[in-house]
């Protein structure tokens, strides 16, 4: 009796740690399953903030040629003159910048510009309504840490941040600040980069932008980046 008795613990005892296992398994697998799906999610959402850079940038590069054709001008943020808008304008605070130039001197950095997008409903009238915000100078970066690279759900757009870490971009309606950071790098063509393209007797010189649009974020304490390219041609 006594032996049955022992025997009839040592087999609780083994059946409770094989349940045991079998639920820390399962939970295990639950909760890697989880996280999985949530950076699966995350990613997703990344690379449509990424792409948005993109076509942002591409957006304002062909409403600025339909600017040209209908002999819209802006003041030279450098000299103050009025002239047709380039077609590489940033469409920022109403002055010809070209983008991959210093908004304060107008002189194009060699390594590019970093920027920030946000857009303004009230200016779409002028444009697009999105505009591209210098972040850093041509000799220094965007600092990961400014507040400007954080993307906002603003209703029905989104934007990038302000400097205010908690106050949402101008004229962002419920805004909802995100976990994801963008920043757009911006670099102009120059000299012998420039390309040449020759059809028949003639040579054609096509200036182009490299656009590379980076969004970062923290998932579960691990930083994480996603990048897009595209070279952006003045073809026209």
């Amino acid at each position: 009796m006594k032996y049955r008795s022992g025997q009839t613990l040592l087999e609780l005892v083994i059946a409770a740690g094989v349940i045991s296992t079998a639920t820390i398994a399962a939970i295990t697998l639950i909760i890697r399953t989880m996280t999985v799906g949530q950076v699966s999610e995350s990613k997703v959402e990344a690379i449509n903030y990424a792409r948005e850079g993109i076509e942002v940038v591409r957006m304002i590069r062909d409403s600025n040629w339909l600017s040209i054709d209908n002999n819209v001008t802006k003041q030279n943020a450098v000299t103050g003159d009025q002239e047709l808008i380039w077609w590489n304008d940033v469409r920022a605070y109403g002055h010809n910048v070209a983008m991959g130039a210093d908004v304060s001197s107008g002189a194009v950095a060699a390594s590019g510009m970093d920027y920030t997008i946000q857009f303004r409903p009230s200016q779409m009238a002028n444009g697009t309504g999105w505009f591209l915000v210098q972040c850093g100078t041509a000799s220094t970066a965007c600092a990961s840490t400014d507040n400007r690279r954080y993307i906002w759900k603003c209703g029905s757009y989104d934007s990038n941040g302000s400097t205010n870490p908690t106050q949402p971009p101008n004229e962002c309606t419920g805004g909802q600040k995100t976990k994801f950071r963008r920043v757009i790098h911006i670099t102009q063509a120059q000299g012998a980069d420039v390309d040449t393209v020759v059809i028949g007797s003639t040579t054609y010189t096509t200036s182009y932008l490299d656009v590379t649009s980076t969004v970062t974020w923290n998932q579960g304490g691990v930083d994480q980046q996603l990048v897009e390219r595209t070279r952006l041609y003045n073809w026209r």
